[in-house]
């Protein structure tokens, strides 16, 4: 049986803890916390990991850990397969991965309405992208009040860019590297109790196309929807609803997928650690620091 172990305890550690469950592994939780459930099977010990010599590890701590806990696994062990939550890492870091296989956990690649727009936007040119992403952090995590989490807290890699980073890779993933910043905006406006950044605004380029992304995490009315206008067609998305409407002339038209709610996870899974889909979907350590490197990048240009 393969041996998977998870560095963390928040809210997205248990899922993928609950997930992984519905495979054929062994799942082990490396932890000092001495209060985290009994129920679970514990290493507290680094040493301990290495006797164990597990098979995968994902990475689900806070983000600015995440750095010193890879470069331990690099250091220790070879030929391993690590999954690592986004952001990669709090801030980019000129580190090599020589000896391991390591992947970022954007699982938004996986959904039904990337893979389509993948597949479109491939030969049909655009000439403007908007991206909306709005949430409500207290609703975020139940374990946990929401300023204490680390997406409350600067210091600990939280902050509306970081944690919404999927945007900036699905983006990128579908269409090509954003090249033209105009105008970034990363800033701290709402009255919830945390002192990282809850709002995002963008306006730039990726060949050519003008690309607009908006993220907070103070909005009581959630949203995740993308529009891609082309000469020819208007297709708006919604991530939520799991829904494509496209306009190609005065003609329009709908599709709706109907996926569980962990599709994206579970898909991700099988395709990182079980081999059952062989296509390269998956954010690859490479792409990972890209994406770190371009958060630094619109953080100092930001107003």
């Amino acid at each position: 049986m393969k041996k998977i172990v998870i560095f963390g305890t928040g809210s997205i550690a248990l899922r993928h803890y609950k997930l992984l469950k519905t495979k054929k592994v062994e799942i082990f939780f490396y932890t000092k916390k001495k209060n985290f459930s009994k129920n679970f099977k514990i290493i507290n010990l680094k040493d301990d990991i290495i006797k164990l010599n597990p098979d995968f590890f994902i990475i689900a701590s806070k983000t600015n850990l995440h750095f010193e806990q890879l470069r331990f696994i690099e250091k220790n062990f070879s030929r391993k397969k690590i999954l690592v939550e986004k952001p990669l890492f709090s801030k980019y870091q000129n580190f090599k991965i020589k000896k391991n296989d390591v992947f970022v956990g954007y699982q938004l690649r996986y959904h039904p309405i990337i893979d389509y727009l993948k597949k479109r936007f491939k030969r049909e040119k655009t000439f403007l992208i908007k991206i909306n992403c709005n949430s409500y952090l207290p609703e975020w995590r139940k374990n946990i009040e929401y300023h204490k989490s680390y997406s409350a807290k600067k210091k600990e890699g939280g902050g509306v860019l970081s944690d919404l980073s999927h945007e900036i890779d699905y983006v990128q993933y579908i269409f090509g590297k954003i090249d033209k910043i105009n105008f970034s905006l990363l800033s701290k406006i709402s009255n919830l109790r945390i002192n990282s950044e809850d709002i995002f605004h963008f306006i730039g380029s990726i060949n050519k196309s003008k690309i607009i992304i908006n993220l907070d995490y103070f909005s009581k009315f959630k949203k995740r929807e993308i529009e891609v206008i082309s000469n020819k067609n208007h297709i708006r998305c919604d991530l939520i609803k799991n829904i494509i409407e496209y306009k190609v002339n005065k003609k329009s038209k709908k599709i709706k997928f109907k996926l569980t709610k962990n599709y994206t996870y579970l898909k991700m899974f099988d395709n990182i650690f079980f081999n059952k889909d062989k296509r390269k979907i998956s954010c690859g350590y490479k792409e990972g620091l890209n994406i770190n490197r371009l958060i630094d990048k619109l953080k100092s240009r930001s107003k």
